[in-house]
């Protein structure tokens, strides 16, 4: 399905003379059917914020607040109970193929080698197969995956099915790329080399990434920005410039200057969406 994208509603229009962003959320809210009855539970409830181009954003709240129906709504996939979300200042009515979505799971074709896994993108927008190798190899090469080429994702571990997952939705280029919490299910030391591999990849392209996560201590690893969420129904708690000096320190992040003093900030103003009882 193709994507469409209507102009947005004077009332709703971005300001003249502002670089315009590459995703909004205006007043979002997102009511969902209990499984009995009419009643309803809602989710989101005014959630507000943009994502300018080449940032490197990450959205943070408790379990169930609605992070990932963020993501749904920003690809189409899902549409608001009240509110706009826009992409490059039109409102998004459809699937928008502009992005690129990763998943908690690699989905991996099992039947395709880890070449074709990554090649199929390519195939699918006709890019010419002498310029499909070259671009493989590069993204290969990149996620640390050269020598496994004609591997097939039974024969990968965890964490290379999760950089072939990464690499397959890059290496066509969206402007924009939403990840949802990609690392969760991996274990710590193999998250801190995804972070590593990841923020080598988005260095070297600059894309725009929405990155959701659980975890404050990846968010603030990763991000230019970490947007807070609150517990539902969810709102925009906060919204923090990180503002750490890249390349960062995946392996030991907290050796960065500032890095600590960052985390406790943005800790003090999650703690209590955590620790709901903390009086601390």
């Amino acid at each position: 399905m193709t994507a469409k994208l209507n102009s947005a509603p004077a009332e709703h229009a971005p300001p003249r003379g502002a670089e315009e962003p590459v995703l909004e959320f205006d007043d979002i809210a997102k009511s969902f059917p209990k499984p009995r009855g009419d009643e309803v539970l809602k989710v989101l409830d005014g959630v507000t914020f943009s994502v300018r181009a080449n940032q490197f954003t990450a959205i943070v709240g408790p379990s169930g607040c609605g992070k990932s129906t963020l993501l749904q709504l920003a690809t189409g996939l899902d549409s608001p109970s009240r509110g706009v979300v826009r992409y490059r200042g039109e409102v998004v009515t459809d699937i928008n193929r502009e992005i690129g979505y990763i998943t908690q799971q690699a989905n991996l074709f099992p039947w395709l080698t880890l070449f074709k896994n990554v090649e199929l993108p390519l195939i699918v927008r006709d890019v010419p197969r002498g310029e499909r190798a070259d671009r493989v190899a590069q993204y290969l090469r990149l996620a640390g995956l050269s020598g496994f080429e004609n591997h097939y994702p039974h024969q990968l571990s965890g964490g290379m099915q999760k950089r072939a997952s990464i690499v397959r939705t890059l290496i066509y280029a969206p402007p924009l790329v939403v990840m949802d919490e990609p690392f969760g299910a991996l274990d710590a030391q193999t998250r801190m080399i995804m972070h590593r591999d990841l923020l080598r990849l988005w260095e070297e392209q600059q894309q725009t990434v929405v990155f959701v996560t659980h975890d404050l201590q990846e968010a603030v690893t990763l991000a230019d920005r970490v947007v807070l969420l609150n517990r539902p129904p969810t709102g925009v708690k906060a919204q923090v410039a990180i503002d750490l000096p890249r390349p960062r320190d995946a392996f030991e992040p907290y050796a960065m200057s500032g890095y600590v003093e960052t985390y406790d900030r943005v800790w003090g103003m999650f703690r209590s969406e955590v620790i709901p009882d903390d009086n601390a």
